[in-house]
């Protein structure tokens, strides 16, 4: 299957001519992290190859702190740092296991974020939204990947 970029953003194409050659999906994935997890999710949704279509749970792995620029988001923002604290407040036991860790709740979700929810929300905010752009370039009844979890959960 062929794809027409000419209608992507920008960010979007950039990772389109990472993951294609002249408008057909690579078979394998690129080396670069973030190529790779673009280029995965893709083709989950629109490989041909029936060993593309197996959920991409490990699509991630590739994507380091490396990865994400360092003048992006360096500090949690506050309204997740308030979030992640009223949550964690409502539990006893996770209130200790913060409290051993850093001087306060709000701190240890501070420090949570540099090590593991700045890379999470930059895949969510950057690469999710890139993946969406591509796979909708293509009508979903042409999507060998999508039409295949659908009749597997019965809604096609």
């Amino acid at each position: 299957m062929i794809i027409d970029a000419t209608k992507l953003s920008q960010t979007a194409k950039f990772y389109f001519d990472a993951i294609t050659i002249k408008g057909r999906l690579c078979s394998s994935k690129p080396k670069d992290g973030a190529a790779a997890y673009v280029w995965r999710h893709v083709a989950f949704s629109l490989s041909t190859n029936p060993q593309h279509h197996c959920m991409p749970v490990t699509a991630d792995f590739g994507i380091t702190e490396k990865t994400i620029p360092e003048s992006w988001l360096p500090e949690a923002p506050d309204d997740y740092v308030k979030e992640k604290a009223e949550k964690t407040y409502s539990r006893p036991d996770d209130v200790a296991f913060c409290l051993k860790h850093a001087d306060s709740v709000e701190e240890y979700h501070r420090k949570f974020w540099k090590k593991y929810d700045r890379r999470n929300y930059w895949i969510k905010w950057n690469l999710d939204p890139v993946v969406k752009e591509i796979v909708d370039m293509v009508p979903v009844q042409n999507q060998p990947g999508t039409m295949r979890w659908a009749k597997v959960y019965g809604v096609v």
